[in-house]
């Protein structure tokens, strides 16, 4: 739930679809605010989003670029262990199923165990 409080007759926070706000201050007075844009159309998501990814996808492209350019660099793309978890975060960008965030972060995730003590 979205957090939204009354301070001398004026709304702060962030507003969410049919927050409920309570001023602390004013006697409990209800106020009612509907969101002006919800994320919850896809349609709408992606145009707000999509220059965004764009310019992330041609700036991973053009590390690449550089990386291949250098000194060895060819085969350090493809035997680094490092550029083995970038492939695999790249696959998983792909897959559908949600939580591609979680599942790219876990890729890039060290799951050894602790070193006893």
């Amino acid at each position: 739930m979205v957090r939204i409080r009354v301070e001398g007759g004026k709304l702060c926070g962030s507003f969410g679809l049919w927050d409920t706000a309570r001023s602390a201050a004013g006697g409990g007075t209800d106020v009612r605010v509907i969101a002006s844009a919800t994320m919850n159309d896809a349609k709408a998501v992606l145009d707000k989003y999509f220059l965004e990814m764009r310019a992330r996808c041609v700036s991973l492209a053009a590390d690449l670029d550089r990386v291949e350019h250098a000194e060895a660099g060819m085969a350090l793309l493809q035997s680094d262990p490092r550029m083995l978890r970038l492939r695999k975060g790249i696959e998983l960008l792909l897959e559908s199923g949600g939580n591609r965030a979680e599942r790219v972060l876990m890729a890039f995730s060290d799951t050894t165990p602790p070193p006893s003590r």
